[in-house]
């Protein structure tokens, strides 16, 4: 099972250039086929070349270290660890 990362918190750390990595703890990391979309989405969002190319390769990097949960079921298993007890980090 992985720990399931929103997109707010992929946005935030790209804005801000900050690592996922230190703030997520040993967890495998998966995010939503939405989020994945979303994200590719803001790529092509870019106000310019240069901020399209910095977001192009913040994503290309997260889809290759994070798994994509492609499927509902997939995306359902892993919203229903957490229940009433899900935390939520600030990072």
């Amino acid at each position: 099972m992985a720990l399931l990362i929103d997109t707010s918190v992929l946005i935030d750390a790209e804005r801000r250039n900050r690592s996922l990595s230190s703030n997520l703890g040993d967890d495998d990391r998966a995010i939503s086929v939405i989020a994945a979309s979303e994200l590719l989405h803001g790529v092509d969002r870019a106000k310019d070349g240069k901020a399209r190319t910095h977001r192009a390769a913040f994503v290309e990097g997260l889809l290759s270290a994070f798994e994509v949960l492609r499927s509902r079921w997939q995306l359902l298993a892993c919203m229903r660890r957490f229940g009433p007890h899900a935390r939520t980090t600030v990072i």
